[in-house]
């Protein structure tokens, strides 16, 4: 299941495709897929754009989850232990049946401050957000639920040269370019 877009699909579609992976379709969902045949949970940090998927692996019994980088695309989830329901949005987890719909006391003060919570809870109990930058694996013969930070913002690295002003326009052109490119797929 998946919502989004990889916008460097393409380019991991030539990597995959050389060590392999045959391809049925043009789409970026498929590239997911075989990046999770050839990378395993480690397929997320190739990965740039805005998504949120889950991947059944049979073979493991495992259900691997993922958020993008800064959590552009929602990702809820509801986990008692025995049963496990997620969506892209609250609504459609309060239809499940085993879902109870009980307020979050406990937020309610955060919420009406600041507008929105800054952790993974909600303001229904027991609904979660998968945070930006996360995985969730639930292993069903387990019932192992395991959430993996896999990218959180770069540090700068030590003290850097000065540059000049000319360098940090070129710079940033340049990246600026790159990201409209790779969106315009």
């Amino acid at each position: 299941v998946y919502n989004g877009e990889i916008f460097n699909h393409a380019e991991i579609r030539t990597e995959l495709e050389a060590a392999g992976h045959r391809y049925e379709s043009r789409c970026d969902t498929e590239t997911i897929l075989h990046a999770y045949e050839e990378y395993g949970t480690a397929c997320t940090e190739r990965f740039r754009g805005m998504f949120a998927f889950a991947v059944w692996d049979a073979r493991k019994r495992t259900l691997f989850c993922a958020r993008d980088r800064l959590g552009i695309k929602p990702f809820y989830y509801w986990w008692d232990g025995r049963v496990f329901v997620f969506a892209s949005e609250m609504k459609a987890l309060l239809e499940h049946p085993a879902v109870a719909v009980r307020a979050n006391q406990g937020k309610l003060g955060e919420y009406l401050a600041f507008g929105y919570l800054s952790d993974e809870e909600t303001l229904f109990a027991g609904i979660r957000k998968l945070p930006p930058g996360h995985t969730l694996s639930l292993a069903v013969d387990s019932g192992r639920l395991e959430i993996v930070r896999y990218w959180d913002v770069p540090a700068p690295e030590g003290q850097q040269a000065p540059r000049r002003e000319a360098d940090w326009r070129a710079e940033c052109r340049a990246r600026l370019e790159t990201t409209v490119r790779m969106r315009l797929m």
